[in-house]
This record gives structure tokens, sequence and C-alpha cells, in this order.
């Protein structure tokens, strides 16, 4: 069974970033964005990617009952300066 990272916010510039490296070096990639700010375009094509909220806690729960997931790098976040000073 393969190990992966799971990379949040993995449809943004930083995340996908990181993707497109951690791939480059050998590891499997897992995605999970809910597109909000990110976009599609940016995912690597060799990666799996799941359209999903990461407060989602069922349908993150699933991903990591599906796969064997090593390591987690956390890059989802809200862009907006004004909404995060209002919804911290």
């Amino acid at each position: 069974m393969k190990n992966y990272i799971l990379i949040t916010g993995g449809a943004g510039y930083i995340g996908s970033q990181f993707a497109h490296d951690a791939l480059d070096a050998g590891y499997n990639i897992l995605i999970v964005d809910n597109l909000s700010t990110g976009n599609k375009k940016l995912i690597p094509k060799k990666s799996i990617f799941f359209k999903a909220d990461i407060s989602d806690e069922r349908k993150i729960k699933k991903i990591f009952n599906v796969y064997r997931i090593n390591s987690v790098v956390h890059f989802a976040a809200s862009i907006s300066v004004s909404e995060s000073m209002k919804l911290p």
C-alpha cells in the first residue's frame, strides 16, 4: 500500500508549488481544497484531488480511512485580510 502526504489548500499558489515539489521528490500526494480561493489549474495532474472543505469531518475521515497518510501539510487559509479580521 502506498504512503501519502495530504496537502490542504493544494490548489493555492503555495500549496500547489509544494505539491509539485513533493511529487518531483517522489512522494504520493493527496490534495484537499474547496476551491474557494484556489484554482484547479494549479493542481498537479499526478496528485489525487478531493474538492472538500477541511471542516467537513465526514469527508476528511473517509479520506483517512481509504488512504495511508503519513503526513499532513496545511496550507488551507483565506487570502482575504478583511475576512480574517471579521471572522478570525
